[in-house]
């Protein structure tokens, strides 16, 4: 399951047990004051646990390939367990300068513990209107 919403971020859904990326990326607007934020899903639907797992996101880079310095927290930074048949939920929440230049950064949220699991992230700096 894919959902975004046209406020700030969205949510994305992924699959331990068919860790295809999803189609589109996780996309985060920043607001005004240099933050955004979004929810990446990790789903279990096998009849196992499954063990701790810690998502993590590399660097953004625009379309140029100049790395954007951004700060990623995600809450939590870590589960301990994924029960079977259970999803979980992580905010992802990234500050930027707010004088960036507007323009879409991308990058890739990886799963350490199940490391076939990755997920696109776009980050998007609108314009500023006059």
């Amino acid at each position: 399951r894919f959902r975004t919403n046209d406020v700030g971020g969205g949510e994305v859904r992924v699959d331990l047990g068919n860790p295809l990326a999803p189609t589109r990326p996780l996309s985060i607007t920043i607001g005004p004051n240099g933050t955004g934020s979004g929810e990446m899903w990790l789903h279990n639907g096998t009849a196992g646990d499954h063990g701790a797992l810690a998502p993590a996101c590399g660097p953004l880079s625009g379309v140029d390939g100049a790395v954007l310095p951004a700060d990623v927290e995600i809450d939590p930074p870590k589960i301990d367990n994924l029960h079977s048949r259970s999803s979980r939920g992580f905010a992802i929440t990234l500050t930027i300068d707010p004088a960036t230049a507007p323009g879409t950064y991308r990058g890739i949220v990886q799963v350490q513990g199940a490391e076939p699991v990755w997920m696109p992230l776009e980050l998007v700096v609108p314009s500023v209107s006059s």
